[in-house]
């Protein structure tokens, strides 16, 4: 299946409320491997939204906020892998 999306945009976890019990890699860091693992894509963004945000991360907040960001005539679709899916 091909999207044929404009971009991707990459959303570390910024205090991910699942894991508030667990030692998880520092924000900074994970904001960081994400930057340079995108680096040589032009069509893939970073954003720090839940980073940036205080207290626990939600992804209805985060994909609000993405919404919100967008034109109307943007789509907005929601890529996560199987084990965060599970």
């Amino acid at each position: 299946m091909k999207l044929e999306l404009s971009e991707v945009v990459f959303v570390p976890a910024g205090q991910p409320w699942l894991k508030q019990d667990r030692h998880i890699t520092p924000a900074l860091h994970r904001v960081e491997m994400v930057r340079r693992a995108i680096a040589d894509n032009p069509y893939f963004k970073l954003s720090t939204l839940e980073v940036d945000r205080l207290g626990p991360s939600y992804t209805v907040d985060t994909l609000t906020s993405l919404q919100d960001q967008l034109s109307s005539e943007s789509s907005l679709f929601f890529i996560l892998g199987r084990d965060t899916l599970a």
